[in-house]
């Protein structure tokens, strides 16, 4: 990539551009591939140093190293250029580390989880027991009355689920989940698959499974008409990253 296009990166990512300028970026990142990868590098960086509290500014590090290239006698061995990329990675290897050691799967799940309200325009119009169960938040009725019944369907398996995982019981609730999706699997008109979905991701995280959380998570980020989509994009981007490398650790 060629220096003028590595400087319209940084100021994208710093909002110094005008309409224009943002445009001839995002094409530029849907037509190169070696751009838009430079462009995540710098992204994952900056969002480091930010998250982590260190106030420093994307075109605050590009001024300091113009202003480097000034003629200047230059000292053997660590020039100023030198000086503030050693600033730079020494402050970005702090942020990654203290970024690394806080974020785990327990805790993302704490910050994140919300409980399902139940739709009741979903059904048939009249309430079973395990519905006013779920819908008194009696989460221990819940469990009794799905372990009472001989069949169960998709919406059933969804709210026992949904009541394990608000008892914190979270790999009762990964198996339920997947008991919706499996029944999906089979049948041609899918229910509660979304609601599986994501809250698979939640109870897996709760459970410390958090690369495989992550990877839910992130798979529901891509797709915009995912009805999640937009609490899935209120998760970190960079704590779900954080989460991959660690893989599947418990917490």
């Amino acid at each position: 990539m060629s220096v003028p296009q590595n400087e319209l990166l940084i100021d994208y990512i710093d909002n110094q551009l005008d309409e224009n300028g943002r445009q001839e970026v995002e094409t530029l990142l849907e037509a190169d591939p070696i751009a838009a990868e430079e462009y995540e590098s710098y992204l994952f960086s900056v969002s480091l140093v930010r998250e982590a509290g260190l106030q420093m500014q994307v075109a605050d590090v590009r001024r300091q190293f113009e202003a480097a290239k000034e003629p200047a006698i230059v000292r053997p061995m660590f020039s100023k250029v030198m000086r503030i990329a050693a600033m730079v990675i020494v402050l970005v290897g702090a942020a990654a580390a203290y970024r690394y050691t806080t974020t785990n799967a327990s805790g993302l799940y704490n910050e994140s989880f919300s409980s399902y309200e139940l739709n009741t325009s979903r059904g048939t119009g009249t309430l079973t027991d395990l519905e006013n169960a779920y819908r008194d938040k009696n989460w221990t009725a819940v469990n009794s009355l799905y372990n009472s019944m001989a069949t169960k369907n998709q919406k059933a398996e969804f709210l026992a689920g949904m009541a394990s995982l608000e008892l914190k019981q979270f790999e009762t609730a990964v198996v339920r989940f997947r008991s919706v999706m499996a029944i999906n699997a089979g049948v041609k008109e899918s229910l509660y698959q979304e609601e599986a979905e994501y809250y698979l991701a939640m109870a897996l995280l709760g459970a410390g499974k958090g690369a495989e959380g992550s990877d839910i998570l992130k798979n529901i980020r891509g797709n915009k008409d995912h009805i999640f989509h937009d609490k899935a994009q209120n998760i970190s981007a960079l704590d779900l990253k954080v989460l991959t490398l660690k893989g599947n650790k418990q917490e």
